[in-house]
């Protein structure tokens, strides 16, 4: 058996085999079940048990379910397994992870293997390490760090997920390093925009944003909850707009007005992102999005619609 997984307890193990069950069930940013756990593996599984984090090297056999595959050369803490393993150009993609000892065999560093892994689109994005007697080691947490993995990496007790009795709202996890926030694939965003803001696409309305891989979770939300209020503003506004003398002055001091000045705010929404960098956008009740202001052009690329 692999030096990475000897001697686990039962209660670890099960413990795994909990959370993992929990975390499929999330996979779908856009129907979230447990509210601080937000990803889309665009697999049928996308959540994976003992998954090493190894450098691999071009052209290196390995068998995948009885057949004989090649690898690409890459790494498994910023890509998936399955689009690092080919057959006649095809990637595998259908969720496969290889044993610590199947990377020994094709010549793979493995340097770390993680309790559970959740990808986002073709890479791992949140690492999570189950606790049952002891914390994550700091050799194993200084690998991980210096490695390059641009995800989240998690901690959790063996003790809370076992003391559950369904599934959780929130998961109750200690995060070790990663984005505050969980700014989605920043490096990969710079690398296949080579760094040039005519590339970055145009968002135009909610959809777009909604759509877009590179936008982060959190910046997705405030703009549905920016939505969501400048609706509620404009049905206001019509019927404010519809009164007359007594009932139109009643109406303002008694609602509109303070709904007057929560727009002030909801059209100066800013969004800071890595490196301080933070741009201003308006959202409209009729779903598009103006550009305001912005210190760094080099983010999102927000056009004012005339």
């Amino acid at each position: 058996m692999s030096a990475f997984v000897h001697n686990e307890s039962y209660k670890h193990l099960l413990a795994k085999q909990v959370l993992k069950g929990w975390l499929e069930e999330c996979d779908d940013s856009f129907h979230r079940k447990i509210e601080n756990v937000h990803f889309r593996s665009n697999r049928e599984c996308g959540v994976w048990l003992e998954y090493p984090f190894a450098s691999v090297k071009n052209n290196k056999q390995i068998r995948v379910d009885g057949e004989l595959y090649t690898t690409i050369e890459g790494n498994s803490w910023q890509t998936n397994w399955d689009e690092l393993i080919a057959k006649d150009e095809q990637l595998l993609f259908n969720g496969f992870v290889p044993t610590y000892e199947q990377c020994k065999d094709m010549g793979a560093n493995v340097f770390a293997v993680i309790d559970i892994v959740c990808a986002h689109k073709g890479r791992p994005l949140y690492a999570i390490e189950i606790c049952h007697k002891n914390p994550v080691s700091k050799e194993k947490l200084e690998k991980i760090k210096n490695s390059g993995f641009d995800g989240e990496l998690y901690e959790i007790q063996a003790e809370w997920i076992l003391c559950q009795t369904s599934m959780p709202d929130r998961l109750k996890w200690n995060k070790l390093f990663g984005a505050e926030n969980t700014p989605l694939l920043t490096q990969q965003w710079i690398k296949n925009t080579n760094g040039n803001s005519k590339n970055l696409p145009t968002f135009l309305n909610v959809e777009d944003v909604l759509r877009c891989e590179y936008v982060s979770d959190l910046d997705k939300r405030s703009i549905v909850e920016c939505l969501r209020k400048n609706i509620a503003y404009q049905e206001l506004k019509d019927h404010y707009d519809s009164l007359t003398g007594d009932q139109r002055e009643s109406f303002y001091k008694n609602v509109f007005k303070t709904w007057e000045e929560t727009q002030k705010y909801i059209e100066n929404t800013t969004i800071t992102w890595k490196g301080d960098k933070t741009f201003v956008y308006k959202v409209n009740a009729d779903r598009t999005i103006e550009y305001k202001k912005t210190i760094d052009t080099s983010k999102y690329h927000f056009t004012r619609l005339t």
